[in-house]
């Protein structure tokens, strides 16, 4: 139970400083090292395991709030608690480009699929054409 009370707490933390970056940081320097296409990293069990509370104490925390993360808030939070607890996940950034819509996610790049996530992953420098285009 304490256990578990620390990990939300925790999320939290991570889930209020991603918040803060994210409004304060410019995009290009908080992802600088974007890799051209995010693949999932090779990990040992006990990180996949890692990663999966992660995500999941993350997303649970995140849906309790008073206001609505973003995934890319999520993501970037998820990334900070795996790195606190000697884990790098990347960050993968999604995009579906339809006719009529344009969908975009973020998600930690992990064996475990996002069920939101859009099929496509895009790097950096097609990601920075689309928000330029976007903005």
């Amino acid at each position: 139970m304490a256990a578990q009370a620390l990990a939300a707490c925790e999320a939290l933390f991570w889930l209020v400083t991603a918040g803060v970056l994210l409004a304060l940081v410019p995009f290009r320097h908080l992802f600088r090292e974007l890799p051209p296409e995010a693949r999932a990293p090779d990990l040992p069990a006990d990180a996949r395991s890692m990663v999966a509370w992660v995500r999941e104490d993350v997303g649970r925390i995140a849906s309790r709030l008073p206001w609505r993360p973003a995934c890319l808030s999520k993501a970037l939070a998820g990334q900070l608690m795996c790195r606190a607890h000697g884990v790098v996940v990347p960050i993968a950034l999604s995009v579906v480009v339809g006719v009529p819509h344009f969908g975009a996610h973020a998600s930690l790049a992990s064996d475990a699929a996002d069920e939101r996530a859009p099929e496509s992953h895009i790097g950096r420098r097609h990601l920075g054409l689309i928000v330029m285009a976007w903005l």
